[in-house]
C-alpha cells in the first residue's frame, strides 16, 4: 500500500530579503521589492515610478508624499481664491471647478471672455510654499506626475503644466503671445497658441534664457496624458509622457533652475477663444535623504 502523502507546513518558513537585494514579481519582472537595509521599496521595475518609495506604505522619514485626485474639490471663487491647498489667480472671470459628469474627480481650468484671459493654479495656498528642489549630487530623487487633457487645442490656447517658483501664479506668467513666460524659475511642458499641435518640454532659470529642449508629443484634444518630471538625485532630470522618456536635461545647463525651490503649477491663457485645461490627478514623491 502506498504511503500517505507527507504534509509540509510551508507557512512556518520565512522569506528573507537581504540588504540591497531585489525580489521581482510577474513573468516579465513587472514590479519588484527592494530592501536597502532601512527602507522597503515596492515599485515598478521600469518606467517613471521605478525605484520610488512606496505610496501605499509611506515612510515619512524617507520622503514626503502628495496625491490629489480632486474628488469633491471646492469650486474656487472668481478672482484670487484658495482651497484644498491650492491657490488660483486669473482675470476677472474664470472657472476652476469640477468637470461635469466626471467619475473619480476631475478639475477644469477655464479662462473666460476671450483672448489673453488666463487662470493659474499652483500648489500652496499662501503662494509661498515650495515642494521640489533640484540639487546636484544630493541623492534626493523626486517624482512629479500629472494626468491632464487639453480640450482647447483647436482654440490655440497657451498651456503650461509643471513646476515653478513660489508666487508664479500671477498675472501674465504666460506671455500674451505665448512662446515665453515671465522671468521665473520653471520646468515642465507647454503648448503655445502659435503651434497648438506640439507639446514641448521647457525649463528656465530666473535671470536666464528660456529653453525649449524639444517636442514631447503631438497632443490630441480630449485625450488624457500622464506628464512626469523625474530627478535621479545626481544631475539628470527626465521628462516622461505616458511612462516613456521623451527628453532629458542636465543640472549643469545654465537655463535649468538648479538649486531653486519649486511648486506644481497648471496654467492656461486663452488664444483667440476660451480654452480648457483638465486635470485628473497629481502624484508627487520627494526623498528627504
Amino acid at each position: 500500500m502506498a504511503s500517505p502523502r507527507q504534509f509540509v507546513d510551508y507557512f512556518s518558513y520565512q522569506l528573507r530579503l537581504m540588504d540591497d537585494k531585489n525580489l521581482s514579481l510577474g513573468n516579465d519582472d513587472d514590479a519588484e521589492f527592494h530592501w536597502n537595509g532601512t527602507q522597503l521599496v515596492c515599485a515598478p521595475a521600469s518606467g517613471f515610478w521605478a525605484g520610488c518609495p512606496s505610496i501605499a506604505y509611506p515612510d515619512l522619514e524617507v520622503a514626503y508624499f502628495y496625491v490629489e485626485d480632486f474628488i469633491g474639490h471646492v469650486t474656487l471663487p472668481v478672482a484670487t481664491g484658495a482651497a484644498g491647498g491650492w491657490k488660483a489667480t486669473g482675470d476677472a472671470t474664470y472657472d476652476v471647478k469640477a468637470a461635469a459628469g466626471s467619475v473619480g474627480g476631475q478639475l477644469q481650468l477655464t479662462p473666460e471672455t476671450g483672448s489673453n484671459n488666463e487662470v493659474y493654479f499652483q500648489l500652496g495656498e499662501l503662494g509661498t510654499e515650495t515642494f521640489v528642489e533640484y540639487v546636484k549630487n544630493s541623492g534626493k530623487k523626486s517624482w512629479v506626475e500629472f494626468r491632464v487633457a487639453f480640450t482647447s487645442i483647436t482654440n490655440a490656447a497657451n498651456i503650461l503644466v509643471g513646476l515653478a517658483e513660489e508666487g508664479a501664479a500671477a498675472a501674465d506668467f504666460i506671455a500674451d503671445a505665448g512662446d515665453d513666460i515671465a522671468d521665473k524659475d520653471a520646468v515642465g511642458f507647454v503648448i503655445w497658441e502659435g503651434d497648438p499641435n506640439a507639446l514641448d518640454c521647457i525649463h528656465q532659470k530666473a535671470g536666464g534664457a528660456f529653453a525649449d529642449p524639444g517636442l514631447a508629443l503631438v497632443p490630441v484634444a480630449g485625450t488624457f496624458y500622464t506628464l512626469g518630471i523625474y530627478f535621479d538625485g545626481v544631475e539628470t532630470v527626465s521628462f516622461y509622457v505616458d511612462d516613456a522618456v521623451v527628453q532629458t536635461a542636465d543640472l549643469d545647463t545654465a537655463t535649468f533652475p538648479t538649486d531653486e525651490e519649486l511648486s506644481p503649477i497648471l496654467a492656461i491663457k486663452n488664444g483667440a477663444a476660451d480654452g480648457t485645461l483638465e486635470i485628473d490627478w497629481i502624484k508627487m514623491v520627494v526623498e528627504r535623504s
